[in-house]
C-alpha cells in the first residue's frame, strides 16, 4: 500500500504566520506597499517577510508609515487514500500495463487471449492466471484492489505431430503439449490389390522415420513430443503367402492333368483290348442262325459306323 502525504507526522498541523502591515494616515495596510518620500522623490519597496522574520524599520525623513505585526494560526487537514500495487506479468505482454498503484476498492479487469498461434505447427495455450499462487482458470479475471495483487499468466506450448501414411490407417496426428508421450499407431499389414491380393499378398508395416524416441519397428508406440513432427510409416510388400498358394494351386493342376491323361490313356487300352461287346453278339447270333445274312451285314454295317 502507498500512502502520499506531505508531512512525516501527524495529518494535522498548526502554524503561526507573521503577518506584515503599515499603517499611513490612520489607515492599515497589508502586505505589499509602496510609499512616497517626498524629499527625495523616490519609491522603495516595503518588503513582506513570513515567517517569523523581523521586520526592518525605515527611518527615512518624511516615512508616512511604520510596520505594525500581527500573529495567526492556520489549521490545515490533509486527507489519505491508501493505494495498493497490482503487478502484472504475461509472457505474450497482454494486460501487463495495468500494473502500478491502484486506489482502494479500485476494479481492475485482466485478460489475455485463449490461444496465441505462432505457426501452423508450433502455438501457445492460455493455462491459468495465478493471483498470489492461486490458480483461475479463465482468461478474463476482475479484482477488487483492496491488497496488493501479484498476477501472473502461464502458457502451455503445444507442437503438431502429424502422422503419414498412404495405407494402413495411420491414427495420432494433432496438438500435443510440449514434452507429451503421444501414441502414434498403423494397422500392422494392408492387402495389396488385383491378383496378387487375391492371393493373400500384403504389405506388411516395417518401421517409423521421423521420431527419436520409441520402438521404431512397432506399428504401435510412443513418442515424447519436443517439437514440431512430422512422422512417416514406411511399408514393405510380402509375397511369401500369395507365392505358397500359387505353388499349391500349379501343383494341384498339374496332378489333375496327369491324373486326367492317365486316365485317358488307360481307357483308350481296356477299348482296345477288350473289343467291341454289340458286334460279338452279332456274330454269336449269326452264326447260331438267329438272323440271315442279309440283316447281318445291314447290322454290322450300322455297328461300324457308330
Amino acid at each position: 500500500m502507498q500512502i502520499v502525504y506531505p508531512t512525516p507526522s501527524s495529518n494535522k498541523i498548526t502554524e503561526k504566520y507573521q503577518q506584515v502591515g503599515y499603517y499611513q494616515d490612520s489607515t492599515a495596510y497589508a502586505g505589499s506597499y509602496y510609499f512616497d518620500d517626498y524629499l527625495y522623490n523616490q519609491y522603495y519597496p516595503s518588503p513582506y517577510y513570513y515567517p517569523y522574520y523581523d521586520y526592518p524599520y525605515y527611518n527615512y525623513p518624511y516615512n508616512y508609515g511604520y510596520p505594525r505585526s500581527s500573529t495567526l494560526e492556520a489549521s490545515h487537514t490533509f486527507t489519505y487514500e491508501p493505494e495498493y500495487m497490482l503487478t502484472v506479468q504475461n509472457p505474450h505482454g497482454a494486460s501487463i500495463e495495468k500494473s502500478g498503484w491502484k486506489q482502494k476498492d479500485t476494479t481492475v479487469t485482466l485478460t489475455t487471449p485463449e490461444k496465441i498461434e505462432e505457426s501452423n505447427t508450433k502455438r501457445y495455450v492460455f493455462k491459468a492466471w495465478y493471483i498470489d499462487g492461486s490458480e483461475n482458470s479463465g482468461s478474463t479475471i476482475t479484482l477488487t484492489m483492496n491488497k496488493q495483487y501479484d498476477a501472473r499468466a502461464e502458457y502451455e506450448t503445444q507442437y503438431y505431430l502429424e502422422v503419414r501414411s498412404e495405407i494402413g490407417r495411420p491414427q495420432g496426428s494433432g496438438w500435443y503439449d510440449e514434452g507429451y508421450s503421444a501414441m502414434i499407431t498403423v494397422d500392422p499389414d494392408a492387402p495389396i490389390l488385383g491378383f496378387w491380393g487375391s492371393l493373400g499378398a500384403k504389405y506388411v508395416f516395417d518401421r517409423w522415420s521421423g521420431i527419436s524416441s520409441g520402438d521404431v519397428f512397432s506399428a504401435t508406440t510412443k513418442v515424447v513430443v519436443e517439437n514440431p513432427m512430422t512422422v512417416n510409416a514406411i511399408w514393405r510388400a510380402d509375397y511369401s503367402y500369395a507365392y505358397m498358394i500359387l505353388a499349391i494351386i500349379l501343383v494341384a493342376a498339374l496332378l489333375l492333368i496327369v491324373v486326367t491323361v492317365i486316365a485317358l490313356t488307360r481307357g483308350i487300352g481296356f477299348r482296345r483290348e477288350s473289343g467291341s461287346p454289340p458286334l460279338d453278339t452279332l456274330n454269336l447270333r449269326y452264326s447260331q442262325g438267329e438272323i440271315s445274312r442279309a440283316d447281318y451285314l445291314k447290322m454290322k454295317k450300322d455297328l461300324e459306323k457308330s
